[in-house]
């Protein structure tokens, strides 16, 4: 699946297509998930975090209706793990 984006090219001021291939990981049942990231507020600080999640599909807003990043590659310093009992991805510091 891929990502489209639209942009102006300055020189022609033409509307052109850019595709982009999504971060994906195959766990070991043969599930295929997609990385995605999301700006939250926390409600104890007001400080804003970014949270990184694996999903089954690409999304591009969250169940609440806040705006989601599918990524195209891993964060710097990032690992991705599994649960050996869910088989659920999850993104770890090195």
């Amino acid at each position: 699946m891929y990502h489209i984006f639209f942009y102006i090219s300055r020189s022609k001021n033409l509307l052109t297509k850019k595709k982009t291939m999504a971060y994906k990981h195959t766990n070991e049942r043969g599930t295929t998930y997609y990385l995605h990231k999301q700006e939250v507020t926390l409600k104890s600080t007001g400080n804003v975090q970014t949270i990184y999640f694996f999903a089954k599909e690409e999304l591009t807003v969250s169940k609440k209706g806040n705006p989601v990043t599918c990524l195209d590659a891993l964060p710097d310093g990032k690992m991705v793990k599994e649960n050996s009992r869910t088989g659920l991805p999850f993104v770890k510091k090195k």
